[in-house]
């Protein structure tokens, strides 16, 4: 709790990751992507609450091993690669406003953390939920500065040619 205000931290974990299969519970120096995520958000000073959203009950064993809450099983059509982030938090937020009171759940923040974030640590997790009060937000996200500047990157075209990949006006510029 912060300021009187009760805090969920919210672990979105589907199981059919495209790019690397099964992503979130690769272990990574002997535990799985998952766990660092939950740790982090339960040593933090003020979350009142871990759950983890998945669709896969395999998942959902190993959160909670960890010590995260799984109230819930993830409707498939929210767990594929093109569900929109949002729509799973809508999910989860609907299931507290319908199971809230009975099971004396209700938050006034909800804080999503991403499992592929982990290096994150209590700390971040409080110094931002402290700059959301501080500024009285109504959302706040975490960035971090690019290596080389934003205007030396792109994304490679389907053909793979970089001819065009660098704008013209930035080409014979140093920096």
């Amino acid at each position: 709790m912060i300021q009187g205000k009760r805090v969920l931290a919210y672990i979105p974990a589907r199981s059919g990751s495209q790019g690397v299969k099964g992503k979130n519970i690769i272990e990574i120096a002997g535990k799985p992507l998952l766990a660092y995520t939950i740790e982090a958000a339960r040593k933090s000073s003020y979350v009142d609450a871990v759950i983890v959203s998945t669709d896969s009950e395999r998942y959902a064993d190993l959160a909670r091993r960890w010590g995260a809450e799984v109230p819930f099983l993830r409707p498939a059509d929210l767990a594929t690669d093109t569900a929109p982030e949002m729509l799973t938090t809508s999910h989860l937020m609907a299931w507290i406003e319908q199971h809230g009171k009975e099971t004396e759940k209700s938050f006034d923040i909800i804080m999503r953390l991403q499992c592929t974030s982990p290096l994150r640590t209590a700390e971040d997790i409080d110094r931002a939920l402290e700059q959301f009060i501080r500024l009285q937000a109504d959302s706040i996200i975490s960035v971090t500065a690019a290596p080389v500047t934003p205007l030396w990157m792109n994304t490679l075209p389907a053909d793979l040619c970089l001819k065009n990949f660098i704008p013209k006006a930035i080409r014979k510029k140093n920096r």
